[in-house]
This record gives structure tokens, C-alpha cells and sequence, in this order.
């Protein structure tokens, strides 16, 4: 009998530290599975700018930048009369290449009753410069542009569209800011 009890003991003892390692191995785990799940997979950052330019979508507009790699980013966003989707591909902290389609010009068509509006989007290219304060300064160029709203016809009956055999690249500044 005094064989069965210390058997009983043993087994207890045995059985209680079983699960006290597996208790505390579940523990760890948990524990590891947090941290896993607060460093790798964070939630996506989005920065906001807001500013004039082609690279705000034409008129004062807003854009939403999602990075994608380190050193790229996609954007898209809105504006007064128009919006923009592009790309961005930073050089260093503060330069960046910027290639973009959305709103690249307005224009003003009158005839004898009423002006009419004219808006031209296309292909954009350029490079911009951001400060550590947030400030942006940006050269773009256009690359095509073509009417997308209005007829586009002046008050001498010109058209104004622009077609791609006679098309003169325009240059525009933007200006806008990050926070």
C-alpha cells in the first residue's frame, strides 16, 4: 500500500509539473505572437498633402501618398475641378521623382451667350523638393494632355483641344504641404 501512495505522489508531482510547463510554454507563446502581430504587421501609414499644381490634382487639392517600397510611393487625390493618380520615387529623404496623370490645364472657351469651361488632363513628369518643415516645391511637365471636359472651342470657332502632333509641353510649378 505504501507503494501505491508514493506512485500516486510521484505521478501527481509529475502530472502538476507537466502542466506547469506547458502553462507557461502557452505563455511564451502568446507573449511571442504579440509581438510579432505589433512589429510586422502594422498598420499602413498614410501621409496627407494638400497644396496647388498638377501634383494636387490641378486647382487647390488633396492627396492621399501610400508607400509601397522604401523608397516608393503611390498617391492619388482631389481637387477643385479635377484629381491625380501617380507615383513617387525618392532619391534621398527630400528629393523625389514624381510621374503622375490627372488634371494638366484649363482653359476658357467664350462665344456670344456664354464662357464655357475647358479641362485637360493627361501625363505628368517631374521632381520635387520637400522640406523638413513639410513644405513642397515641384517642377512638372506634361507629357500628353487631352480634353476631358468641355467642347473646347473658342469664341472664333478655333478648337482648342490639344492633339498630340502639335502638342507643346507645358511647365507648371506646384506647391503644397505634408503633414
Amino acid at each position: 500500500m505504501n507503494k501505491i501512495i508514493k506512485l500516486i505522489i510521484a505521478l501527481s508531482v509529475f502530472t502538476i509539473s507537466i502542466f506547469a510547463d506547458v502553462e507557461a510554454d502557452m505563455q511564451t507563446l502568446e507573449m511571442n505572437t504579440t509581438d510579432i502581430q505589433t512589429s510586422e504587421l502594422k498598420k499602413p501609414e498614410i501621409a496627407w498633402e494638400v497644396g496647388f499644381g498638377t501634383n494636387y490634382g490641378g486647382l487647390l487639392g488633396i492627396t492621399a501618398n501610400y508607400t509601397v517600397a522604401e523608397d516608393v510611393e503611390v498617391y492619388g487625390g482631389l481637387a477643385i475641378l479635377g484629381g491625380v493618380v501617380g507615383a513617387r520615387y525618392y532619391l534621398d529623404e527630400n528629393i523625389r521623382f514624381n510621374a503622375n496623370y490627372g488634371v494638366n490645364g484649363y482653359g476658357y472657351a467664350s462665344d456670344s451667350s456664354e464662357d464655357k469651361l475647358t479641362i485637360y488632363a493627361g501625363l505628368n513628369l517631374g521632381i520635387d523638393y520637400i522640406f523638413d518643415n513639410g513644405v513642397s516645391l515641384g517642377i512638372m511637365t506634361t507629357l500628353t494632355s487631352k480634353n476631358i471636359y468641355g467642347d473646347g472651342i473658342d469664341d472664333k470657332n478655333i478648337d482648342i483641344n490639344k492633339d498630340i502632333d502639335d502638342y507643346t509641353p507645358n511647365v507648371f510649378i506646384s506647391v503644397g504641404y505634408r503633414f
